[in-house]
């Protein structure tokens, strides 16, 4: 009974302790975990500073960004401002431009004296034979039209920048009835040939009052008596 106790122990003792060989295995293990850690560890470490710069570049990027649209307003700013400027300063050109006085056409009807043989509205009405009455235009209603030169200045100036071009209109009004009349654009005439001129006298212009001076003469030397409306 005390030989197998003894031999029981024996063999507990012997594989108590393990064999060199097996050391160097769970050596070996260790060994092995110790440098799949460090390698985890240290692509982890790659991987975070990795991320890290990427992180950094995206960044820089939107505030490279940032910056270059807020480059890009205020250059289209500057532009817009600058077109402005440039307008008004056209504007302003075209104004004194168009401050110039012009000569143009004024015009008046003559009317030849009324006769005592019509009634107010220079008719004369007589019976005929059967006794009706027969009305007609009485001499003294004929008309004539008188023209003279009449300075102005623009009434009106129109702006627009189609094309990004500004660009003006001036209207004129050479009437002494401006109350019953509309300004309007002009031709500046003193080149023209008086017969070649179109007889729109509201659309007639001179810069020499002497140039209109002598288009009036020369409508008022084609004009003749004619009977008018009353």
């Amino acid at each position: 009974m005390y030989e197998d106790e003894y031999l029981e122990d024996a063999f507990d003792c012997f594989y108590d302790e393990p064999s060199e060989y097996e050391q160097m295995i769970e050596d070996l293990k260790e060994k092995l975990r110790q440098s799949v850690k460090k390698e985890i560890l240290e692509e982890l470490e790659r991987l975070r500073k990795q991320a890290a710069d990427l992180q950094d570049l995206k960044n820089n990027w939107n505030e490279r960004c940032r910056k270059h649209d807020e480059e890009h307003g205020r250059a289209m700013r500057e532009l817009e401002q600058t077109k402005r400027d440039l307008k008004r300063m056209r504007a302003s050109e075209l104004l004194q431009e168009f401050s110039e006085e012009l000569y143009g056409i004024d015009y008046k009807y003559e009317h030849l004296p009324k006769c005592d043989r019509c009634d107010q509205r220079r008719r004369r009405i007589t019976k005929g034979q059967a006794g009706n009455p027969i009305i007609e235009v009485c001499e003294c209603s004929r008309i004539k039209t008188t023209y003279s030169v009449k300075s102005s200045r623009p009434v009106r100036v129109y702006f627009n920048d189609r094309d990004g071009e500004v660009k003006a209109s001036a209207y004129y009004l050479f009437r002494s009835d401006e109350e019953s009349c509309y300004p309007t654009k002009v031709n500046i005439s003193d080149d023209v040939p008086f017969e070649q001129l179109e007889r729109k006298h509201y659309e007639i212009a001179f810069r020499s009052q002497e140039k209109a001076q002598a288009y009036c003469d020369y409508l008022n030397a084609t004009e003749e008596w004619r009977y008018g409306n009353y």
